[in-house]
């Protein structure tokens, strides 16, 4: 779905800006009547008389859904550069911000037809210096399970570093049932009865952002008390996100979760004993854990660079290029390329730069929209 989003927005963009805050999502129009008498001066927006497409009147400023005209930008969500339609409340979630010249969509009226200008002084956008930036940005997968680890599995052990436990469950006893028959315990069979034992073992957030840390574990008939700690991110401190006091009584697995401020990469979690060891427990252990999860949020944003044509350009196959050849960008808009596309989606393994044009990415150079010079 966020794929499909960066096509919907860039389009997007281009309809709003282009023609004019109206939720149209046809190609942008061509102002091409040059013909009716200019002017002698340019009406601006301080004036209070100029009006977008949909005839409200255009004001200082952002108005409520985020264009600010004076200053030639968008900052918002998608939805509201749309009017909130309905259709795309789907996305209300994604955060926008549009960039563009003059030449796409001037703050003044100098042609005198009551609407900001668009490529003014020139018959279409090809050739008018005209471009835009886009930048979104939002989250998928919110609060779901990026990293497991089946405690006492040895093939989901791997890459978990655990320490400190017992060994896996093998010597019989009924556990509650045993859960999902395998667990290893904080103290018992392969590590001490002391008391107070801890145990660690590590999560991957695999390019999300993880907020949660849930544990299934056996609440027995006594002294299955531990507390929960979480590396810092300064590698060297143990930060504490949580506690669980045993209830006594019989012997059930529970599940428990714990939340730590948001953090990724590779996570280091400590598991500490709080009950004094029972007189068994060198046989059968305590404080048992069945499995862990680690809960998270991914996040992408997408950025891109789009320009108007030079007049010297030529399109083939779905690329603008130079009349030297050189590769502009890929056509949007019948009318336009692209000239850079930035990407970041750590859960999907995406980072940078995607795009970049051969001919240079940089916006200055196409704002004269005139041929290069030999």
């Amino acid at each position: 779905m966020k794929k499909l989003i960066y096509l919907i927005v860039v389009i997007a963009a281009l309809a709003l800006i282009v023609v004019g805050c109206t939720t149209s999502v046809a190609p942008p129009t061509e102002q091409n009547d040059l013909d009716k008498a200019k002017p002698t001066e340019c009406t601006t927006i301080q004036s209070g008389t100029l009006l977008t497409s949909d005839d409200e009147v255009i004001t200082t400023g952002y108005d409520k859904w985020g264009y600010n005209y004076q200053a030639l930008m968008f900052n918002g969500y998608y939805c509201d550069s749309y009017r909130d339609a309905a259709w795309c409340q789907e996305w209300k979630d994604v955060g926008l911000i549009m960039k563009w010249n003059d030449a796409w969509l001037s703050n003044k009226d100098c042609d005198g037809d009551g609407l900001l200008d668009r490529h003014y002084g020139s018959p279409t956008y090809i050739g008018s210096g005209a471009w835009l930036t886009n930048h979104q940005w939002g989250s998928y997968n919110e609060n779901s399970i990026v990293d497991e680890l089946d405690i006492g599995d040895p093939v989901s052990e791997e890459g978990h570093n655990l320490t400190g436990w017992s060994d896996p469950w093998t010597w019989g006893g009924d556990y509650g049932g045993g859960d999902d028959d395998t667990f290893r315990l904080l103290m018992g069979p392969g590590d001490g009865c002391v008391g107070f034992e801890d145990a660690y073992f590590t999560m991957n957030t695999n390019g999300a952002e993880a907020h949660k840390l849930i544990l299934r574990h056996l609440d027995g008939s006594q002294n299955d008390n531990f507390d929960v700690y979480i590396l810092n991110v300064n590698g060297i401190d143990w930060e504490s996100i949580g506690s669980y006091a045993s209830q006594g009584g019989e012997e059930n697995w529970v599940t428990t979760e714990y939340t730590f401020s948001p953090r990724s990469g590779e996570l280091k979690f400590k598991l500490v004993a709080t009950g004094l060891a029972a007189e068994w427990c060198s046989q059968w252990g305590q404080v048992a854990f069945s499995w862990a999860q680690l809960e998270g949020t991914c996040y992408w944003d997408y950025f891109c660079k789009i320009v108007a044509a030079p007049a010297d350009a030529d399109a083939i196959d779905g690329f603008w290029y130079n009349a030297d050849g050189t590769e502009i960008g890929p056509v949007i808009w019948n009318a336009f390329a692209i000239v850079q596309e930035v990407e970041n989606d750590p859960c999907d393994g995406i980072s940078g730069a995607q795009y970049i044009s051969p001919a240079g990415p940089g916006l200055g150079k196409w704002e004269s929209g005139l041929p290069e010079p030999e």
